[in-house]
């Protein structure tokens, strides 16, 4: 008898442990994306990065445009380029002294399990005060942060924004 119940110890412990590797593989227990956005009014430069877990850009791609995506298997670069392009362009939003700034997408990298994509808009002449509406992965994660770090001729401001909070303002 003490032997079978020290099998189902063992075995519902070897159950519980790789359950949890599983998990922590998958899941992460924090969701925050962050949008590094740069000004340069000598270069009339702006550059935009976004870093979001890839798991929850996966799904939020899935949700909203009904697509399956596995970002690190996936072949096709343009492909995803133009879908994450699309994604940030409809959950991102960037005023300069009241003028709504177009960057074009650059890329994207994976670093780690995250995604880094990358935006610039060349011959920005506003400047102004910068607004900046971000609701970035708000869709399907209520407890969604994104952090906003806003460079302004080198001149760092940063702000948390925590869903649903999606406005930012910064003045230099």
């Amino acid at each position: 008898m003490k032997n079978k119940f020290t099998l189902f110890w063992l075995i519902l412990s070897f159950i519980f442990c790789t359950q949890q590797l599983h998990a922590e593989h998958f899941f992460h227990p924090y969701y925050v994306s962050i949008t590094e956005i740069r000004i340069d009014t000598r270069e009339q430069t702006l550059q935009v990065s976004c870093r979001m877990f890839m798991d929850d850009l996966e799904e939020a791609i899935s949700k909203l445009y009904d697509l399956k995506v596995d970002i690190l298997t996936s072949i096709r670069f343009q492909s995803l380029n133009d879908v994450f392009f699309q994604y940030i362009r409809q959950h991102l939003s960037i005023q300069i002294g009241g003028v709504f700034q177009q960057p074009q997408m650059l890329g994207y990298e994976i670093e780690e399990e995250a995604v880094w994509c990358y935006l610039e808009l060349k011959n920005m002449k506003e400047t102004g005060p910068i607004k900046i509406i971000n609701t970035i992965l708000y869709d399907f994660i209520p407890s969604q942060t994104n952090i906003i770090h806003c460079y302004y001729n080198g001149v760092r401001k940063s702000l948390k924004l925590v869903n649903p909070e999606s406005k930012a303002m910064f003045e230099y």
